[in-house]
């Protein structure tokens, strides 16, 4: 027979109140964990494993009843930003910790500039061009043993887009001069 919230249980609400938005269980470890100790962890220390055992039951028996604020969802970082604002929680080395903090945010800084947002078509010419001859030549067989079928389809039904599609394939496996801006696996989903 349950005595109703523990101590532990109460303090996981009250964080979970004040942060306002979602969040990560592991972010919340260390939040309730630093205000509960009143100090940051040294550099060189651990979360006691007895501490994290203990949040991570709370945590659990909280969302088993389902209670308002608490929903466990396992899925994996969408963004770079997630990874930025989340990732850092995932040790319990707080020296780690620390360094993700450090270092992380200049990720986003350095993704916008150092690498160009490439369309799929641009990205699908330069991976082609990247493979070796060898696996450009198997290819290049496999997608003359296919163009058969798909000419005799589009001669059934003349469609723009499987048109689109043989002449983009044409470019990238014969390397013919028919060159198309359109993406061959964004047209393959279209057809």
């Amino acid at each position: 027979m349950s005595r109703g919230l523990g101590r532990l249980q109460k303090s996981i609400l009250a964080q979970l109140k004040k942060v306002n938005e979602p969040t990560t269980a592991e972010a919340l470890r260390w939040m309730l964990y630093e205000r509960s100790n009143g100090t940051l962890i040294s550099d060189d220390a651990k979360l006691p494993t007895t501490w994290n055992t203990s949040f991570n039951r709370a945590l659990a028996t909280l969302a088993a009843a389902r209670l308002p604020p608490i929903r466990l969802e396992k899925r994996r970082l969408s963004s770079l930003e997630e990874c930025v604002k989340h990732y850092p929680g995932k040790t319990l080395s707080a020296g780690v910790r620390r360094l993700r903090l450090k270092l992380l945010p200049h990720l986003v800084e350095l993704s916008g500039s150092v690498a160009p947002d490439y369309a799929v078509a641009a990205n699908e010419d330069y991976h082609i061009e990247s493979l070796s001859r060898g696996q450009r030549e198997r290819l290049c067989q496999r997608w003359l043993g296919l163009e058969p079928a798909l000419r005799l389809v589009l001669a059934s039904n003349g469609s723009n887009d499987l048109f689109l599609l043989l002449a983009k394939g044409k470019w990238l496996f014969e390397e013919l001069g028919v060159q198309s801006n359109q993406s061959f696996s964004e047209l393959l989903e279209k057809w």
